[in-house]
């Protein structure tokens, strides 16, 4: 996802994310149920890996 500023944010997923859907995220996270992103690509890569 680019912002408008041209900052770029990453979600740590395996499968493409055309629509958010919270109701689709898992509870119990660190934060709560939510869409997690990140700015850095290392980081959401490490998800990817971690939850496969």
């Amino acid at each position: 996802m680019k912002l408008k500023d041209g900052m770029l944010l990453f979600h740590g997923s395996y499968t493409p994310v055309e629509k958010i859907d919270l109701e689709r995220c898992v509870k119990g996270k660190d934060f709560g149920r939510g869409f997690y992103l990140t700015s850095d690509l290392n980081q959401a890569r490490n998800f990817i890996r971690s939850s496969i």
